[in-house]
């Protein structure tokens, strides 16, 4: 699993447009689809719809298939390694109705790091950061 950012250039309307021009059948797969996905949906500095999202390789080719099929412009940022660095993100996003998700956006990273950093991960943050860059959560991975 993978942490990404997937970002489109479609406002929530047109997306809106789209699932209605889509037949039953295709709204419950997209449906079907999303409700596996653990993520975050916000919309960034243009008012375009985008995702934090937890995805597999599967998933991810499935909504790049998806989006692709729907003429959806996008572009997927792996942000894993930023996430288990403990690097800085912006997180100052809203959603289309404009509340702000930066705390969703904090529980989904800890979900992640919590299921899926491994001990070779942390050793790849003493490597590249030092071990002064550990934290708490990186030190109880190296303990298990």
């Amino acid at each position: 699993m993978r942490f990404y950012k997937i970002t489109t250039t479609k406002h929530q309307r047109e997306i809106d447009e789209i699932i209605m021009s889509m037949s039953s059948t295709e709204v419950d797969y997209v449906s079907t689809l999303y409700n596996k996905i653990s993520m975050v949906e916000f919309t960034d500095e243009k008012e375009y719809e985008c995702m934090f999202a937890i995805l597999d390789k599967y998933l991810l080719n499935k909504i790049s298939e998806l989006y692709l099929k729907y003429s959806i412009d996008h572009k997927i940022f792996d942000l894993t390694k930023d996430i288990i660095f403990d690097n800085n993100l912006k997180l100052s996003y809203k959603n289309y109705r404009n509340q702000p998700v930066k705390n969703e956006v904090l529980k989904l990273i800890k979900l992640f790091k919590k299921d899926w950093t491994t001990k070779d991960d942390v050793l790849d943050k003493i490597l590249e950061k030092g071990i002064n860059s550990l934290s708490d959560f990186d030190l109880e991975i190296l303990n298990s």
